[in-house]
């Protein structure tokens, strides 16, 4: 019979890698994991707009992605990928390391939401791995749980 205080190494079906992670996390009992809530919410819905973004600020701004583009780095084998993000008051970029896979859910033309720290680089501040929302006009949702993660 399964209880709260269930070990989740006994549970069928959890790969032992999934069961280090969690244990990483202090996770160890079904009881552990029903209690292990969101360190942080990402709120998207207070944006502000583009012009009056300032360095060292987490923020979410709403725009429309104007472009999107892979960059290969050759000393560090790993991708970058970078979109352009525009609203009625300005343009600002966003910069991901290693998630290719944003080509194919961020195309040119939608509409979304960027939550994330203003950055500076060598010519104009962008935003630093930004969670995103696509808007869609029909549901939008105005919290997404910010989980602690484990490096793999």
């Amino acid at each position: 019979m399964i209880t709260l205080d269930t070990s989740l190494a006994e549970i069928k079906g959890i790969p032992p890698r999934f069961l280090k992670r969690l244990e990483k996390l202090k996770i160890l009992t079904i009881k552990d994991l029903l209690w292990h809530f969101p360190s942080r919410y990402e709120d998207f819905s207070e944006i502000l707009p583009i012009s009056q973004l300032e360095p060292g600020q987490q923020t979410t701004v709403q725009g429309v992605i104007r472009d999107i583009k892979l960059k290969r780095s050759f000393r560090r084998r790993f991708v970058i990928v970078e979109a352009r993000i525009a609203d009625n008051s300005g343009e600002i970029k966003a910069v991901w390391f290693n998630q290719p896979y944003l080509l194919n859910t961020l195309r040119p033309g939608r509409m979304a939401n960027f939550s994330g720290k203003v950055s500076v680089g060598e010519k104009e501040i962008y935003l630093s791995h930004p969670a995103y929302e696509l808007i869609d006009r029909r549901l939008t949702q105005m919290g997404t749980p910010g989980l602690a993660l484990t490096a793999s």
